[in-house]
């Protein structure tokens, strides 16, 4: 196409609509040049975009393909189905579409962020640092740039410049939300914050939202019990929901899913099948959401998501439902007023420790974990004089200073002894790297751990296997990880802390009948390791109380689990709208 193309006047007509937010009129517009020149690839690309700022997310992504299809030299319409495609949720192919933009145009800023912002995801972090790099070394350190950053810096064990850049951007413009979840998340991970500075942060970002009125019931009791996730997939809030759900009395709950991510495998399979409803509301604009949980008529709305990715925080803000709670997928408070309960049990936050959330206290019994029983074997037999071996199998980012110097004091005080650290984000140079230079600052030799890369899932349960203690991280607990540790009768040994994400071991731990297993001070943490490590017959004693316990504990029975969950429900609604007696 040479010279003005004769759409070129309808086309600013409908960019000046666009810009205007006037978002009705723009469509119409660019709808019409695309009925009439089909190939007009630059309105299909706005058109796309503006799809998705409306909410017609599935729409959105087949205009952008449509452009990239018809001007495939064309780096900023690539970019920005990667874009579209991060924002689903859909990694893989969000990375693969923004090489393509930053080989068509290596200059290309957006491009290289947002390649970043996927590769992340997909754990590749040395890729998604060079690509950051680059977008800042093009056009500078605009603000999507260094928040991914800084969240790289955080895999990489930088926390320290992670925070900063954070805090600055914050400074710069405490109005947009993604800075604060990204500030409250890595705040999670930090050493030596008293609980009621951890809840006053949170509390400055719910302080930011007005009140909004609390929708009158349709009904006398809850029926109708909503749940609000991104990780709806074989993520672990996935896989905790799952027994929760298949367990529900389907004949009393209604249960109705709003999954912020199209990202699906058998776990959604198998959540879709326990749901009455299920609505994708990934890329819609909060206030859309926010109508169709209303026709929904949900009376309990349940957040699974906290300040982590894909959370929808600003729709609780907006009190869509009569009642609402957070549980499971982030292990503090939101700092919203407007979300009534908070789901934990009596170790995850007992009463001394209330100060650490802004919501009202709902407590499960037993334990607010449940996951599908599998058989635990015992242990094969260690060959006599084979070296202790320890294993981390945790974020790093929970990995504190702290840490590793307890850890070198256990491996000090067991001669011979090895730690192994594991995790899907460990596998790149940068990374390694730098947690080599942790442990060897903190006094651990490099001759006594081992740092290992993402593994298959099978592999990576027989590493958990092989090892002989799991050491818990004690500024953030392991909960996934603590499971697949005493499915294979492995032992764990966790520092019962201050707040929710310090107990969650504990509490998995105690709900097993494993309470001897907890501690309450770096000194009996160390103690404690030690003696597992060099009291072999004790150590036996352990594995062997695993292999009895886990399989006939609350832990795993969905039944009981469910019944504790329906009482919940029926207790926060009562709480909010006591009946009449």
């Amino acid at each position: 196409m040479s010279g003005t193309p004769p759409w070129n006047s309808q086309f600013e007509e409908a960019l000046n609509l666009h810009s205007e937010a006037q978002f009705a009129a723009a469509s119409e517009r660019y709808q019409a040049i695309e009925a009439e020149y089909p190939e007009a690839h630059p309105v299909w690309n706005a058109d796309g975009i503006l799809d998705f700022q409306s909410g017609e997310v599935e729409r959105g992504v087949e205009k952008l393909e449509k452009a990239c299809n018809l001007d495939p030299r064309n780096s900023e319409y690539w970019s920005n189905l990667g874009n579209a495609y991060r924002i689903l949720h859909r990694y893989e192919d969000s990375a693969e579409v923004c090489r393509k933009a930053v080989e068509l145009d290596d200059q290309n800023a957006a491009a290289h962020n947002n390649l970043a912002g996927a590769l992340r995801y997909l754990h590749d972090i040395d890729a998604a640092n060079y690509h950051v790099d680059r977008a800042i070394e093009i056009a500078g350190p605009f603000r999507e740039a260094m928040l991914n950053r800084a969240c790289t810096d955080f895999v990489l064990g930088l926390n320290e410049r992670g925070t900063n850049t954070m805090s600055e951007l914050i400074k710069a413009d405490p109005t947009v939300d993604e800075n604060w979840f990204v500030w409250l998340f890595q705040l999670g991970y930090g050493e030596g914050i008293p609980n009621e500075d951890f809840r006053q942060a949170h509390a400055m970002f719910g302080s930011r939202f007005p009140e909004a009125p609390r929708p009158v019931p349709t009904r006398k009791r809850p029926q109708r019990i909503g749940f609000v996730s991104g990780d709806l997939y074989g993520h672990p809030v996935g896989k905790f929901m799952m027994m929760l759900l298949e367990h529900i009395d389907k004949s009393q709950f209604q249960i109705i899913a709003f999954s912020n991510s199209d990202r699906k495998d058998d776990v959604t399979q198998v959540l879709m099948r326990n749901c009455a409803e299920w609505h994708m509301v990934a890329g819609k604009p909060i206030d859309q959401i926010y109508s169709i949980v209303r026709q929904a008529d949900v009376d309990v709305l349940i957040d699974l998501s906290g300040h982590t990715s894909a959370n929808l925080l600003p729709l609780f803000a907006k009190r869509p439902a009569p009642v609402q709670a957070t549980y499971l997928g982030y292990s503090a408070t939101t700092g919203l007023s407007q979300m009534d309960f908070f789901i934990a049990d009596n170790v995850t936050i007992p009463v001394e420790y209330e100060n650490s959330v802004v919501e009202q206290i709902i407590r499960l019994p037993d334990s607010c974990f449940c996951f599908p029983g599998v058989e635990v074997k015992p242990k094969p037999q260690k060959p006599e004089g084979e070296p202790t071996v320890f294993g981390s199998f945790n974020n790093p980012m929970k990995i504190t200073h702290t840490a590793m110097l307890m850890w070198a004091e256990i491996l000090r005080q067991v001669p011979g002894s090895k730690l192994v650290v594991k995790y899907m984000s460990l596998g790149g140079k940068l990374a390694n790297e730098n947690y080599t230079k942790r442990f060897i600052a903190a006094g651990i030799p490099e001759d006594r751990f081992e740092i290992h890369g993402s593994l298959p899932y099978e592999e990576h349960i027989e590493m958990v296997r092989s090892v002989d203690i799991v050491l818990d991280t004690p500024v953030y607990n392991g909960a996934t990880t603590t499971v697949d540790a005493l499915t294979v009768a492995t032992p764990v040994v966790t520092w019962a802390g201050e707040r929710y994400n310090q107990r969650m071991a504990a509490s998995i731990l105690a709900a097993a009948g494993l309470e001897e297993l907890i501690t309450h001070s770096g000194e009996e943490y160390i103690d404690l390791a030690v003696r597992l490590a060099t009291d072999h017959a004790y150590r036996k004693e352990v594995e062997a109380k695993i292999v009895e316990q886990w399989p006939k504990s609350a832990l795993v029975d969905g039944h009981r689990f469910a019944l504790n969950f329906e009482n919940a429900i029926f207790n926060m609604w009562e709480k909010i709208f006591p009946s009449k007696t």
